[in-house]
């Protein structure tokens, strides 16, 4: 009869942790989280407003241009800053992660702004705490052969891509990719936007 109670007692405590652990933000499955000292930087009054760095720990974050020069840096901001080609904003108004975060129509500095942000207060233990959250961005310059028409040029087009995970247990985890291709003719114009509404989810 004791070792019986005991057992119930074990599988008791074991429930209560496993409950505690849950509203703690934490998962059983996972090692316990620790967050890195550094937090993710965004600041909105400056370009960009969220700058080049790796964070890393629990709530993660890698966000890297590159580019030759001073004028392919400016390209890649330009087409950070580009609104929406096919709504008003840059988060769409028809989609919704199922785990409630906006889903992207654009990637734009705004979209990577938000999903950073969201990293940031995670660190810092605010809302519902994931187990485990990242955001990987990457924005480059593509050399271009020549125009579309065969002329030879210095056509160049800036592709943008964003993935963001959370994770909340063994069985509960949602991610979004998105990414964006601007063309800029040899003056700078802006002839082509391809990518947006293209973003995708995966659920498990």
């Amino acid at each position: 009869m004791a070792s019986i109670r005991l057992s119930v007692k074990v599988i008791v405590n074991a429930l209560a942790a496993l409950i505690a652990t849950s509203i703690n933000g934490c998962c059983y499955m996972f090692p316990p989280c620790e967050v890195d000292e550094q937090l993710v930087g965004v600041d909105m009054t400056k370009t960009p407003s969220v700058s080049d760095q790796v964070i890393e720990g629990c709530y993660s974050a890698l966000v890297e241009r590159v580019f030759g020069d001073e004028n392919e840096r400016q390209l890649i901001l330009r087409a950070e800053a580009l609104p929406s080609t096919i709504g008003p904003q840059w988060q769409s108004q028809s989609r919704t992660s199922s785990f409630g975060y906006a889903f992207p129509d654009a990637l734009t500095d705004e979209a990577l702004a938000f999903y950073a942000s969201r990293i940031r207060s995670f660190q810092t233990g605010e809302g519902d705490l994931p187990c485990r959250a990242s955001v990987y961005y990457r924005a480059r310059v593509i050399p271009q052969e020549g125009s579309s028409s065969g002329d030879p040029g210095n056509r160049k087009t800036v592709r943008l891509e964003i993935a963001h995970d959370e994770i909340r247990g063994p069985t509960a985890a949602s991610g979004i990719v998105a990414w964006r291709e601007v063309d800029f003719d040899a003056t700078g114009e802006v002839v082509d936007v391809r990518g947006d509404g293209e973003a995708t989810e995966a659920i498990s």
